[in-house]
This record gives structure tokens, C-alpha cells and sequence, in this order.
């Protein structure tokens, strides 16, 4: 696919949003902005290869201004990336995994396997869950959507997934809601990873080892979704992002995680930004997961050597990690 340019198929994207205006027009409840600057130690290197490569294939990111890039495991190398697009500033944590030598699962909020969660937790409990399970943790992100409804005492009680989700060779939903809730990551039992439609994926449930389904396809085989503004108003607005994304060669996996709602900061992005975002880091196949106040990333702290222990890596609009229903995790083989 060519760079994806603002005098190409970016003025086609516009003239879908201003035709579908009236389906993007909501709002979804920006959280307070919180501070307006970042606090973390910084190392810059805007000359990476991973900057080298955003720029050399999008033109969405007009100016990257700082960097931290770290190889935290072999196999899995992690950026922080400070940028401005056209519109605004951003914030956008990229971890990159070697696939020949770490490799994905799914989590849930108690380490439930064989049963369909009830509940919900945050993402850095779930992978502790994980962990404890005897898998060796080193990335999640909260993952995909839900049926739910809140009991008398206003907590969330989870119905079910609206999207495919597998784990451990247990089919806790073979259902998606409908054509929007079909790309699905997932891996087979042989330890192969690819990113397909849930109508394809299903083919072979027996073969099924962990899967997860998003909303809305962003990439598929290299091709861009045009119609992914016709999903609903929040695709259309910018908001925090999470995203995971496969490598032609389906060798390297990239997890992403946008922050947003943070004036000067972070305002997030819409969602065809994202899918270019994606396309500039790499991606030939990516799908987009739930956003807003649930995006979160954690990696694993590592100081901690005597127990789990994960930290919170981006900033969550909600100030603290939301409680979800389920996530999807980096881990060692």
C-alpha cells in the first residue's frame, strides 16, 4: 500500500464523515483532562526505526517530538511515543512482539477458563490473575466489548461478549453480535497467530486456542475500511484507542494504546486515524478494541522478581484503570 497521504485517500475518509455527519455527531463523555503535562522520565530518539518507519508510511504524524523506546524482553521492544498530528498533540505506547518468540492469551477478570465471567476487574488485576495461573506476563490491554447490565447496587454484572473470545481452548462466546463485531485476533493450537473475520475464524473452532474480537476493522490484508464511520458516533470522535495489528508476515504482533482527553497532552483519536496510525507503525491486518476510559496498558514491573507485579503504562482517562470484561495479554511461551 502506498503512504497514505492527506491529498489521497484522506480527503475520501473526509467526504465519508461529512456525509454520515448525522451518525458522528455524538459525544461519548470526556472524562476530566487531569494534568496537562507528562511526568515520566523521557529519552529521546525521534531517529528509531519505528519513527523512521511511521513517517516513512503515513502522513498522519506531522512532527514527532519525543521518544522512549525500550527492549524489555527479547522479542518484545516497547516505544512511547510524544507526536502531533495536523489537529493535535498525542500520546501512543506501541509494544512490538516477536511472535517466534512470545506469543498472545486472553485474559479474564478472575481467571475464569472454562466459565463466562460474571464480573468485571481492571487490567492490571487480570493479569495478575494470569500470572498466578502460570503463564509469565509481560504486556496487556484491556480487550473487547460486552452485553451487561448493572444489579441493585449499581454494580456491572457481564452478560456476554459481543465478539468471539476463546480461552485456553474454551469457547466462551463462538457469537458475535453482528458484521461490526467479526476481525478477530486469535491463535491456533500450533502457536499461529492471524487476524481474520469471526464468519472465517469459526470455520475451525476446534483448532482454537485464544481469540478475541474488536469493533470494526480497521485494516484487512493491507486495505483500509471506508466504511468503518458507518459503526456509530463514537468511531467518529476522538477518544482514547486501543488496537492490536499483525505484520504482512504475521511475525510481529503491535499493541497500542492511545491516551486521549487530556488537553495538551493528548486529545486521542478518531478512528481512521487510528487505522493510520497502525498502517505507519507496520500493520497489514488491524482491529480496533474498546477505547475511551477503558484503554489501558500494562507492562510488567521489572524490579518486581518475587510475585506478579504490573504497572499502569499510560494514562487513563478515567484517572484509574477501568474495570472490564476481559483483555488480552503478551506472554512468554
Amino acid at each position: 500500500m502506498e503512504k497514505f497521504s492527506k491529498y489521497g485517500k484522506y480527503w475520501l475518509w473526509s467526504v465519508i464523515l461529512v456525509l454520515g455527519v448525522a451518525s458522528c455527531s455524538g459525544n461519548d463523555g470526556p472524562a476530566d483532562n487531569g494534568d496537562k503535562t507528562p511526568s515520566y522520565p523521557v529519552t529521546t530518539d525521534t531517529t528509531s526505526v519505528l519513527v523512521k518507519r511511521i513517517l516513512s508510511r503515513t502522513d498522519l504524524v506531522t512532527k514527532v517530538t519525543r521518544v522512549i523506546t525500550e527492549e524489555r524482553f527479547p522479542g518484545l521492544v516497547f516505544s512511547e511515543i510524544d507526536f502531533n498530528t495536523a489537529k493535535a498533540r498525542q500520546h501512543a505506547y506501541v509494544a512490538e512482539v516477536d511472535l517466534s518468540q512470545l506469543t498472545i492469551a486472553t485474559t479474564t477478570p478472575y481467571g475464569e477458563v472454562n466459565v463466562m465471567p460474571t464480573r468485571v476487574n481492571t487490567i492490571p488485576e487480570q493479569a495478575k490473575y494470569l500470572e498466578n495461573s502460570g503463564r509469565r506476563v509481560h504486556v496487556a490491554v484491556n480487550g473487547g466489548f460486552w452485553v451487561y447490565e448493572s444489579d441493585a447496587d449499581g454494580e456491572t454484572l457481564l452478560i456476554k461478549p459481543k465478539e468471539l473470545f476463546w480461552k485456553d481452548g474454551y469457547p466462551l462466546s463462538d457469537w458475535w453480535q453482528d458484521p461490526n463485531h467479526e476481525f478477530t485476533v486469535y491463535m491456533t493450537r500450533d502457536g499461529s497467530v492471524d487476524i481474520d473475520i469471526a464468519s472465517n475464524v469459526i470455520k475451525h473452532s476446534s483448532e482454537i486456542y485464544q481469540a478475541l474480537g474488536g469493533l470494526g476493522c480497521l485494516i484487512r490484508r493491507g486495505e483500509f475500511n471506508d466504511g468503518i464511520s458507518s459503526i456509530g458516533t463514537y468511531l467518529c470522535d476522538t477518544h482514547p484507542r486501543t488496537a492490536i495489528g499483525l505484520s504482512e508476515d504475521k511475525q510481529t504482533l503491535y499493541v497500542v494504546v492511545v491516551d486521549g482527553r487530556r488537553v495538551n497532552y493528548a486529545e486521542g483519536l478518531d478512528i481512521y486515524e487510528l487505522a493510520d496510525f497502525m498502517w505507519g507503525i507496520g500493520s497489514y491486518d488491524a482491529v480496533n478494541y474498546d477505547g475511551g476510559g477503558s484503554s489501558t496498558m500494562v507492562l510488567r514491573d521489572e524490579d518486581e522478581t518475587s510475585k506478579a507485579s504490573f504497572i499502569v503504562r499510560n494514562r487513563p482517562s478515567d484517572g484509574t484503570p477501568r474495570a472490564v470484561g476481559n483483555g488480552f495479554a503478551i506472554v512468554e511461551k
